[in-house]
């Protein structure tokens, strides 16, 4: 490339897409050179000279589905938007696209980046959430190595996260598959909380974010999970479809705290734990990992012959022995008791006089 003064800018270049800015006005000149010991009698080629003008740049509404496309190499599609006050943000893509880049960038400059195949679930297991100040903002989106093409994305404010409390059965689903659910819920500092699958969604990852809007749990998938909260405050539940997904998935979960607490049984299941389900003879209870059924009966200390006769459905064994039936005595030694072992047998154990 050579400027009106006859002075080289570019150097010699391959031949493949490249981007210029000049720095004078006038005639520029295009010089396809052939190498002096190539022997064929011709090679034939063909180009086009773009000068993009990146569109002026739009509003954009927090939460709202954004689709930019990005029509001639080296454009730029623009997108500001004003925060009023701190503000938890979480970019939410919907295109499985590497070749196309967003960016956000602040009076201070750049906040946050990344390519809209890897901007969250599976795909990125780093900090995802951006914690801005009040101010004004803008959102680049790109192509690399003057990629064109359309992307979809949104940006989620936590703060509109759906509630849910604790024991609630929720349900939902990831439709369009590529995107992301967010649920808020209170804890206190020290608190353990205890995540149950009711519906498993394959190809979906769940992610925890604590009250300051830094991740506590990894993108992990749609099982049963434990985490103690840090502090006191709302904390996020990212529900995150992957990228690539093409397929809606539904899925079902309660969040339980694994704090001791002592009250009557409610057959309904409207208030989440157990609930009344068809059993094998008549009903039975279904319930969570962390309940139990205590019965204070003298008629229970049996110290001869000992039947136990009950029906089980697990649907999971997350220990290695887990107790169906359990007797102490006053001292707390074991009475009798039943235990189900992970590869599914049955153990009954009791103390001998």
């Amino acid at each position: 490339m050579i400027d009106p003064f006859g002075r080289d800018v570019s150097g010699v270049l391959g031949y493949s897409d490249r981007t210029f800015t000049t720095e004078l006005a006038g005639t520029h000149y295009l010089l396809i050179e052939g190498r002096s010991w190539h022997s064929a009698a011709e090679q034939s080629y063909s180009f086009a000279l773009d000068r993009p003008v990146n569109p002026a740049p739009a509003p954009l509404p927090i939460g709202a589905v954004t689709t930019a496309t990005v029509v001639r190499p080296s454009e730029q599609i623009r997108y500001d938007f004003t925060l009023t006050q701190a503000t938890s943000l979480y970019f939410d893509s919907l295109t499985p696209d590497g070749n196309l880049r967003w960016q956000i960038e602040g009076v201070s400059g750049p906040v946050a980046s990344d390519e809209f195949y890897y901007s969250d679930s599976f795909e990125d297991y780093g900090e995802r959430v951006m914690r801005l100040q009040p101010g004004t903002y803008r959102v680049t989106v790109s192509g690399s190595n003057n990629a064109t093409g359309t992307a979809s994305f949104r940006l989620l404010d936590l703060a509109s996260a759906l509630p849910v409390s604790l024991a609630q059965r929720v349900s939902g689903t990831v439709d369009p598959s590529q995107e992301t659910d967010a649920y808020s819920f209170a804890l206190m500092k020290d608190q353990t909380l205890y995540f149950r699958s009711f519906q498993a969604a394959s190809n979906v990852s769940v992610r925890i974010i604590d009250p300051d809007g830094r991740q506590i749990a990894d993108p992990f998938g749609f099982g049963d999970r434990e985490f103690v909260a840090a502090k006191t405050g709302t904390y996020t539940l990212l529900v995150e479809g992957r990228v690539w997904d093409n397929t809606a998935r539904p899925y079902a979960f309660a969040l339980y705290t694994a704090d001791t607490t002592v009250h009557p049984i409610d057959i309904t299941g409207i208030n989440g734990g157990a609930e009344l389900v068809t059993g094998k003879v008549g009903n039975a209870l279904a319930m969570t990992a962390h309940e139990q059924v205590t019965i204070s009966d003298p008629a229970l200390d049996l110290r001869e012959d000992l039947t136990v006769e009950f029906w089980v459905n697990p649907d999971r064994a997350s220990d290695t022995w887990t107790p169906l039936i359990y007797k102490a005595n006053d001292a707390g030694q074991r009475a009798y008791s039943v235990w189900l072992h992970s590869n599914g047998t049955i153990h009954l154990s009791c103390m001998r006089r």
